[in-house]
């Protein structure tokens, strides 16, 4: 019996130990996978104003043949001032009465050049540049990447949505085996209905065998101005920071509440330049072979005017005087920050150098 009793104890305290293990770290996190789907896309155009429900389905066919068929709902709109505001949401099961949480509200202002990202779930706003073309040329049809993959387009002719008049095209991408990993060649397929008066696409279906369907619909359209309240930051939303998106470094937060003064990057600054007076290279440098970058912290009223203005690096004095003088005279946009002209703090750059010939000028 005691034998007996003294194996069972033994098990006992196995099991205590495995389960006192089961309980200590036994793995490192792991970020996961993250897909985001993108939506219409809207080129900054002026007088061109709309507004819409874009609408997305997103069906995916797993291994095992379990079908996904999610969806979401998002507002999109653009003023004559090709001013854009879009929404980021979740998406949600197409079966289900499940509302699309809204996550993001975005706004891309070519005027000032800047794109504000607002994030609904900590009510902070990020400013960063914006610099997008407003015409867009579909890519040639014919081998993509040295041969590696190949593009197709056919014309699927013209159609009607929402009142509007659209122009088909679908474009077929094979790529070789190998491209991305594949055993075999891989197919996928995007086909637009573009509106030539509103110079979007009104419906997009993308087919691909790694991501599934994704058909995207823009609907309940209005050709009216959108109000423009829509375009402005939210009460109750603050600006976290202002920076370049070319250098994300280059920007400086404001300080929590204070909107007073923008500090932006050298990039957004030259965005919004309207006045240049070229500075003038010093005779006396340019026989002493004398050139380098003058850098100047220059402080903006709400009308554009230079307000203050002060040397942060110089290679040389004359150098100094000339960048002062000339940047003095320069004019500037205002600067908006929730629809109204704020001061803005920046830097500015002018580079002086000297050409292999004699006639050498600053840039």
């Amino acid at each position: 019996m005691k034998l007996w009793a003294l194996l069972a104890a033994s098990l006992l305290l196995s099991c205590a130990l495995v389960a006192q293990d089961s309980d200590q770290e036994s793995r490192g996190p792991d970020g996961g996978t993250r897909v985001r789907v993108e939506g219409i896309q809207v080129l900054p155009l002026t007088g061109k104003p709309f507004s819409g429900r874009s609408t997305t389905e997103w069906t995916r066919t797993l291994e095992d043949g379990t079908v996904v068929s999610t969806h979401l709902f998002a507002m999109v709109a653009r003023d004559s001032q090709g001013r854009i505001y879009r929404e980021r949401r979740h998406f949600v099961p197409t079966d289900s009465n499940q509302q699309s949480a809204l996550t993001h509200i975005l706004f891309f202002d070519p005027l000032t050049q800047t794109r504000t990202e607002c994030s609904v779930a900590t009510h902070l706003c990020d400013v960063t540049g914006y610099h997008a073309p407003t015409t867009f040329t579909p890519p040639p049809v014919g081998p993509i990447g040295d041969g590696t993959s190949f593009r197709g387009r056919d014309n699927l002719g013209d159609d009607i949505i929402d009142g509007l008049k659209v122009i088909g095209t679908r474009d077929t991408i094979t790529l070789n085996a190998g491209v991305v990993g594949n055993s075999q060649p891989l197919v996928s397929t995007r086909e637009f209905w573009y509106s030539p008066d509103l110079q979007i696409n009104l419906a997009v279906t993308r087919k691909d065998p790694r991501q599934g369907t994704q058909v995207i619909r823009v609907g309940e359209l209005s050709r009216a101005e959108p109000d423009p309240a829509l375009f402005k930051v939210p009460a109750g939303f603050r600006i976290e920071g202002v920076r370049s998106s070319a250098d994300p470094q280059q920007g400086t937060p404001i300080p929590a509440g204070d909107t007073s003064t923008a500090r932006v990057s050298p990039d957004v600054l030259r965005g919004l330049l309207i006045s240049r007076v070229a500075p003038e290279y010093p005779e006396l440098a340019r026989q002493l072979r004398i050139q380098g970058q003058v850098v100047l912290s220059v402080l903006i009223d709400k009308s554009g005017t230079i307000k203050d203005i002060h040397t942060i690096t110089s290679p040389d004095k004359s150098l100094t005087d000339s960048a002062v003088s000339a940047v003095t005279q320069w004019h500037y946009r205002p600067y908006l920050l929730n629809g109204n002209p704020v001061e803005v703090q920046s830097t500015v750059l002018v580079n002086y150098t000297l050409q292999p010939a004699s006639r050498s000028t600053p840039r």
